[in-house]
């Protein structure tokens, strides 16, 4: 099926319309980076940025638990929100979808943020990048995407699979970090 077909599809706030001045600020929302979404289908809140408005933003602006956060420049990511969320605002190089009341049995969030992230959906999304300065998707080609429709344990498995290999991911990266600074350390004490 096509993502327009099972989900509601919003863009975000373009962030420079809605900004206050330092006097006019009275509304603060924290706002999606471009960093703050991985090609794991993770999305970091250490990335996200002040954002503060004189006016309310509206709540097509704002996320919910399990929206489908996708951005539209290049690299296409995506990555689901979850409950720790409150008053983070959507901006305008990223794509807001949130599931059908008649799909959300059918299809899970995590397992459409792990589909666009696939090699198969970025092969298509690279047909449809425009512009020369700054490249981004069209927005058409987010909707037309065909999300191929699997058995829900199936679903669950493939997340699962993805969060382990997340984790061995971030451990890893974390060994890395540790022995850099033990070689340092080493390098160091050698050389007094």
């Amino acid at each position: 099926m096509k993502l327009e077909e099972i989900s509601n599809i919003y863009a975000g706030v373009v962030p420079s319309r809605k900004q206050a001045t330092e006097q006019e600020q009275k509304h603060k929302y924290k706002l999606i980076s471009l960093k703050s979404i991985s090609k794991f289908g993770t999305i970091n809140p250490s990335d996200f940025t002040d954002y503060y408005t004189k006016d309310e933003l509206a709540l097509k602006y704002l996320v919910k638990n399990k929206d489908i956060i996708v951005r539209i420049r290049p690299p296409i990511y995506a990555g689901v929100i979850d409950d720790d969320f409150q008053d983070v605002a959507i901006p305008s190089y990223c794509i807001n979808l949130r599931l059908n009341k008649d799909h959300i049995n059918k299809i899970l969030p995590e397992f459409i943020a792990l589909y666009i992230n696939s090699k198969k959906a970025q092969k298509e999304f690279n047909k449809d990048i425009v512009g020369t300065m700054i490249t981004m998707i069209k927005p058409t080609s987010i909707r037309k995407l065909e999300i191929p429709i699997i058995p829900m344990n199936k679903q669950k498995q493939i997340i699962r699979i993805s969060k382990i290999l997340n984790k061995e991911l971030k451990l890893l990266k974390e060994l890395i970090e540790l022995k850099e600074k033990y070689y340092n350390q080493i390098n160091e004490k050698l050389v007094i």
